[in-house]
């Protein structure tokens, strides 16, 4: 056991280690972006606060950016794909006071395009940060504070919709300890990994979001095949444990309220039409078939449904098609190649370090597949910026065992080795 001694020298030494780098710096500073972006987005904030980050990116790109960096990654390339078609069909906004006149909060024109890229900024920025540095110790610190702080979160909102206002309305605080999930498993431990899903799992249903319910038990069934390793005695003591998970959710909720309500939503998915999704699906569909040829192929611009229906599209096929195009749900279609063929190459991989990203990776398209139908994963910022920190992380991580990494420092330090050769790790990329 370390004495408190021992405990302020380390925790001064990885101050020291970490927090004098300029490159941290930045990071810090997206960090608190993210949470100004995240949880203090009422009134319109988020939008200031895109700005903020687009320009803390900027700085962060030309100081140790490297365009080689985005030729590398197949997953890097198609979000830079989607980002120079959400600019180009961005056009339809500039000088166009019917689209951003009034709505939005009062936005300008500027600050709804710096909000449209964040997704990219966040993406980029995490992946040229663990390019250049590697080391994902204050990244993961900062999801476990984001976890924490979702779970308060989750917990003052039921207080003040449920036991103040006595409403039964939904509320969507139960997305920022999800989203937090799959970088969590980055080191999560399996007894950890099924305390992280439970906490989620209630969150979700005081919430009332019953997509919640379905990505909890589809990401715990992933999990449980992956760790049992498809052996059949390992696989029998995890589904009990998926069983036990959802068993005690119930025994400490039985008749409660909050239970009960989710229980109605879950029967009226057939009568809802998914709260109105299929609705605004076909009205897509129906609208585009009448759109010029040039709408046709690169759509209205982003949040465009929203500008001219008062309403949100609600499910990913949809807004993409609505916004880009069919272009854009084309690239949109190869993204979700692309992320099924990473998610092979991880598990087929012959580097451990690089298959140990597996569930973590699996949970995390498991996420991407159940929202496409049921969210904006382009738009909603409580659902982006966590999914895009991670996918950033994740494949900088790939990207340095496939091609190695010049931080000697760090790689003595933390343990980090690239076993395969460059040209065999080239080849396989």
């Amino acid at each position: 056991l370390l004495t408190l001694s021992n405990q302020t020298f380390m925790f001064k030494y990885f101050c020291r280690l970490h927090l004098s780098r300029p490159i941290n710096l930045f990071l810090i500073i997206e960090s608190l972006l993210v949470v100004w972006l995240s949880f203090l987005h009422t009134s319109g904030a988020m939008f200031p606060a895109a700005v903020c980050m687009t320009i803390n990116a900027l700085l962060f790109f030309f100081v140790y950016g490297k365009i080689s960096y985005i030729t590398e990654s197949s997953v890097t390339k198609i979000f830079c794909a989607m980002a120079l078609l959400s600019i180009l069909s961005f056009s339809n906004y500039w000088g166009n006071s019917r689209f951003t006149g009034g709505l939005f909060f009062g936005c300008s024109d500027f600050q709804l395009f710096c909000y449209s890229l964040v997704w990219l900024n966040l993406y980029l920025f995490y992946y040229v940060y663990i390019r250049r540095y590697r080391d994902i110790k204050l990244i993961y610190i900062f999801a476990i504070l984001f976890f924490i702080f979702g779970v308060i979160n989750n917990f003052r909102a039921y207080t003040y919709f449920r036991v103040v206002n006595s409403s039964m309305i939904q509320h969507h605080y139960y997305y920022f300890p999800l989203m937090c999930l799959p970088l969590l498993f980055l080191k999560a431990k399996p007894v950890m990994k099924y305390l992280l899903i439970l906490i989620v799992v209630l969150c979700t249903v005081f919430a009332f979001k019953r997509a919640g319910i379905f990505v909890s038990a589809a990401i715990l069934m992933v999990n449980i095949i992956i760790d049992a390793r498809f052996k059949f005695k390992r696989l029998i003591v995890y589904s009990l444990i998926c069983v036990g998970i959802f068993a005690t959710t119930y025994s400490l909720m039985e008749n409660n309220e909050n239970l009960l309500r989710l229980e109605q939503r879950m029967n009226n998915i057939s009568e809802d039409k998914g709260s109105g999704r299929l609705t605004n699906l076909k009205g897509v569909f129906a609208e585009m078939e009448r759109a010029s040829i040039e709408t046709q192929l690169i759509g209205n611009g982003f949040m465009s449904f929203m500008a001219k229906h008062r309403r949100m599209v609600d499910n990913e096929i949809g807004s993409m098609l609505y916004y880009f195009g069919w272009v854009g749900l084309a690239i949109y279609g190869i993204m979700h190649v692309i992320l099924l063929k990473r998610i092979l190459f991880i598990a087929k991989h012959p580097n451990p370090e690089i298959r140990r990203f597996l569930s973590s990776y699996t949970s995390f398209y498991v996420v991407v597949a159940i929202y496409t139908m049921a969210g904006e994963f382009f738009t909603y910022h409580y659902l982006f910026c966590m999914f895009f920190i991670y996918a950033g992380t994740v494949e900088g991580l790939i990207s340095n065992k496939l091609y190695g990494f010049t931080n000697n420092l760090l790689n003595n330090l933390y343990g980090f080795t690239n076993n395969l050769p460059i040209k065999q790790t080239n080849r396989t990329a």
